[in-house]
């Protein structure tokens, strides 16, 4: 009989221990809340400490497949580029850390979610930006258009990857 009890407390232990893991995984790979992030409300510090404690720390914490998981896929695409193939894209978050750059052409980057301002280098000179784009679900892909006739950053066409 105590051993059976024993048994049953075991089993109980291992499946709540399993139980939070799972949650804790759950947690790594959770859609960003774009209020937190994006709002009238927010400044740049309230979203430095939030893409810390949700977007740096978790990645800090994921050995490479489970980043690979938690990034976002861009899938470039360029128009009315011809002139500017010597350019490069920036993607700014919005508390002001670069997270990623590339040379136009590039087909693709992958990038931590954030809310980004895609910024290129040539256009009107320099530092032209190209608007905003949120990209707030870890592990989808999207397609970038870069469109130099509009001056856009254009996302579209999502999808789950992995």
């Amino acid at each position: 009989m105590i051993k059976r009890i024993s048994i049953l407390i075991l089993c109980c232990i291992i499946f709540i221990s399993g139980c939070n893991m799972t949650g804790r995984d759950d947690q790594k790979i959770k859609k960003l809340d774009p209020e937190k992030l994006n709002s009238e409300t927010t400044d740049i510090n309230d979203r430095a400490d939030y893409y810390e404690k949700y977007v740096t720390e978790p990645s800090d914490h994921m050995d490479e497949e489970e980043r690979s998981k938690y990034r976002v896929t861009l899938h470039m695409v360029y128009e009315n580029a011809e002139q500017y193939q010597q350019d490069m894209i920036i993607f700014l978050r919005n508390d002001n850390v670069v997270q990623g750059s590339m040379d136009v052409g590039e087909p693709d980057i992958g990038l931590l979610p954030g809310v980004f301002r895609v910024i290129c280098m040539m256009l009107e000179g320099h530092d032209a930006n190209l608007g905003e784009i949120e990209i707030l679900e870890p592990g989808m892909e999207y397609t970038l258009t870069i469109d130099y006739g509009q001056k856009k950053a254009i996302l579209s066409d999502y999808k789950k990857s992995k």
